[in-house]
């Protein structure tokens, strides 16, 4: 599958944009702005729900998502109950399972953007495109470019996201 980057146009988009990047057809901002005004509506949870709930219903395909605590794990699963496109599992997010999943599709990825230079910690999230050895191939939706990044980099966003900004990691596959 190859990804064309995709620059998000809201603050709060860039799951939405990763979505969109990852399925296989044309999208405008419009679609970009639409699925995350309405995945942030407040008959969701959170926009964690809101986004792939408004995604599956508009565009084919199903969702995986891997949550790095069970206690979140449990409280998606909880959110989804009777939306049988999406499944949530409970596993610890780290560069061996990332790898592993890589070999089969890309992957949105929940960090800390300061590791990607930022000068906030801040939750965001990316496109893992695929990995090698030593670096991740990543889409970032806020610069709308793609770039390598060291698999020690994306260990610390996740570790950062978990233990600076205090929020779960999460990874997501549209199947």
């Amino acid at each position: 599958m190859v990804i064309s980057p995709y620059q998000q146009t809201l603050t709060h988009s860039c799951l939405a944009a990763c979505f969109l990047m990852l399925q296989e057809k044309q999208f405008t901002k419009f679609d970009e702005q639409e699925l995350a005004l309405k995945g942030s509506s407040r008959k969701y949870p959170f926009y964690v729900v809101g986004i792939p709930e408004e995604f599956v219903k508009k565009y084919d395909g199903n969702i995986k998502i891997y949550a790095d605590n069970n206690f979140f794990a449990t409280t998606l699963q909880k959110a989804f109950i009777g939306n049988k496109k999406i499944h949530v599992t409970h596993k610890k997010i780290d560069m061996a399972f990332i790898t592993e999943l890589l070999n089969e599709k890309p992957l949105i990825c929940h960090i800390d953007n300061h590791a990607l230079g930022d000068y906030s910690h801040v939750s965001h999230f990316i496109i893992l495109e695929k990995a090698t050895k030593e670096f991740v191939t990543i889409i970032d939706p806020w610069s709308g470019k793609k770039k390598k990044i060291s698999k020690s980099t994306l260990t610390e966003a996740i570790s950062d996201l978990k233990n600076h900004v205090k929020m779960c990691p999460l990874l997501f596959s549209v199947e």
